[in-house]
């Protein structure tokens, strides 16, 4: 499936997105947890947070073409009002208590400030690399 149903111009990271769904589907998976994230933690007061308007449609067109299999609450990571709202709806949507979501909330946006630490951390030892003829990143 991948990209069939969705607008021509959606970028290939959400049409694979599209086609795993699909593949879980025909797998006989039968609940799919893919939440529309609006907005993401900051890394800085001034940081802009909004995610790719696609990124945020997605999970809802895919909703839309799988029905009740596809959960897809929107959520908003960017303050702490967001992410209480985050965990109220992600706990209604997969029908968990909130203090379980709240912890596993916590440790997801751990792991993400780990990973984008990691990231900047190897960007630097890339533009510090003395390289003749460039470096390619993928």
């Amino acid at each position: 499936m991948g990209g069939r149903g969705l607008p021509p111009e959606v970028c290939l990271p959400l049409k694979l997105a599209a086609g795993h769904v699909e593949s879980l589907l025909q797998k006989g998976v039968e609940k799919i947890f893919f939440p529309a994230v609006l907005e993401m933690v900051p890394r800085t007061p001034d940081d802009i947070v909004h995610t790719c308007l696609y990124v945020q449609l997605i999970p809802e067109l895919t909703r839309m073409a799988h029905g009740r299999h596809v959960i897809a609450p929107e959520i908003c990571l960017s303050d702490e009002q967001g992410r209480l709202e985050a965990v109220r709806e992600i706990a209604r949507a997969l029908d968990r208590p909130t203090e379980q979501v709240g912890r596993a909330l916590h440790h997801g946006i751990q792991v993400q400030k780990s990973f984008l630490r990691c990231r900047r951390e190897l960007g630097r030892r890339a533009l510090e690399m003395n390289l003749k003829k460039g470096l390619v990143v993928m």
